[in-house]
């Protein structure tokens, strides 16, 4: 007979061990009862076949349970980013843009776009091409947006300077366009 060392000759097989120079065929233990089904899972057009195995059939049940909940939970689709989310990458990537054209004034326009956006300052009209954003610092007055061109005092002067920027409340309605509801 060949000898070996335990530990040196173990190899793992279906998360068995067994040793490997072993004369006798290696016995890997299975469970008494088995349960086999298939299932679905949301958003995949074929059924899934998990297995279920036990000491006892209720065993063997659970098992089989908690393998197609736990394979639902794995294929699920990630969770939609909640509007905070949404808006704080729309900021971040607006101010790495006005950071790399050392645009101190749109780094200013962009964070108050963001709070305007999310204090639901932000409101459609009836015309879908206009739409209505309420001042900061006037709460009754609302300006009106029109792609890039704003009602606002801002957005004239700028314009009258020969200098037209995007105003913060223009930045609020395209930070609003671009996010999923």
């Amino acid at each position: 007979m060949q000898s070996y060392s335990l530990v040196d000759s173990l190899l793992p097989r279906n998360g068995h061990s067994a040793p490997v120079n072993s004369s006798v065929p290696p016995v890997f233990p299975e469970a008494p009862c088995s349960i086999n089904g298939f299932f679905t899972v949301p958003g995949f057009a074929r059924d899934f076949q998990a297995t279920g195995r036990g000491i006892t059939a209720l065993e063997a049940a659970r098992n089989l349970a908690t393998t197609m909940a736990a394979t639902r939970e794995a294929l699920a689709p990630a969770p939609a980013p909640t509007r905070e989310a949404q808006v704080a990458a729309l900021l971040a990537k607006g101010l790495a843009c006005a950071a790399a054209k050392h645009d101190t004034a749109l780094v200013d326009r962009l964070s108050k776009a963001a709070y305007l956006v999310l204090s639901d300052a932000v409101q459609t009209t009836d015309s879908p091409a206009v739409m209505a954003v309420r001042s900061m610092s006037i709460l009754d007055i609302t300006y009106e947006v029109t792609g890039t061109v704003c009602t606002c005092p801002a957005w004239g002067k700028a314009a009258r300077a020969g200098t037209p920027h995007v105003c913060k409340h223009g930045l609020a309605v395209a930070m609003t366009a671009r996010l999923v509801v």
